[in-house]
């Protein structure tokens, strides 16, 4: 569900970004609706939204993931997608709802991005770079308040995926999304900057006091 107006009271004040990540399969949406719907009950005025967003760059990139392109996609080209797409998702949608003192939460932001991208790599060096490169795509790109990343167990989450039915997507490749939890866990050591994430287990829900 993607909310298209703020709900609740409270005061007009410019609202935070709080993105929420994990593998394929982690539960990121679910904590999305959760927290949402806690802030909500506390009178915070919530806005729910999720990357890739609803736009024309964010529809491309699933098409691609869920294999119905044309053809194929060069994979730093389909992650600079998903920059172009969050540009245009926050000019759009997600600055406009905090500007009208929203609590923004999303489900996926630009740490995907760099794990993602990271994941990809043959070598852990070309691990790091690809994530710095990835970092440094969103170097004039608003920052999030709070990223908050999910740790499920691997095998939890390779269920959830096969569970979902149709295509397989494209990052749905077992040994990908290994390495990818295995990136997001070491997310400080990966990306060079002053930028630190919260991590959280799903397995105690998102905590709305991380946020208000």
């Amino acid at each position: 569900h993607v909310s298209n107006a703020c709900s609740g009271g409270g005061r007009m004040t410019r609202g935070p970004l709080i993105c929420i990540d994990s593998v394929d399969g982690g539960g990121s949406t679910t904590q999305r609706d959760r927290l949402v719907a806690t802030l909500t009950s506390r009178g915070v005025n919530t806005f729910s939204t999720a990357q890739p967003s609803t736009g024309p760059a964010g529809k491309l990139i699933r098409d691609v993931l869920n294999g119905r392109a044309s053809e194929r996609m060069d994979g730093e080209a389909l992650q600079r997608l998903f920059v172009a797409d969050r540009v245009d998702h926050l000019a759009r949608v997600v600055e406009p709802a905090r500007a009208r003192g929203c609590a923004v939460i999303c489900d996926r932001g630009e740490l995907s991005t760099v794990i993602y991208h990271a994941a990809g790599a043959t070598t852990n060096h070309d691990e790091s770079i690809r994530a710095n490169r990835a970092f440094n795509w969103h170097w004039e790109i608003a920052i999030p308040t709070l990223t908050i990343v999910l740790a499920v167990p691997d095998h939890i989450a390779a269920a959830r995926r096969l569970s979902r039915g149709g295509p397989r997507e494209l990052f749905d490749v077992a040994s990908f999304q290994d390495r990818v939890a295995r990136l997001y866990c070491d997310a400080d050591n990966l990306v060079m900057s002053d930028k630190r994430w919260r991590y959280l287990a799903e397995n105690r829900s998102v905590n709305a006091s991380l946020v208000v």
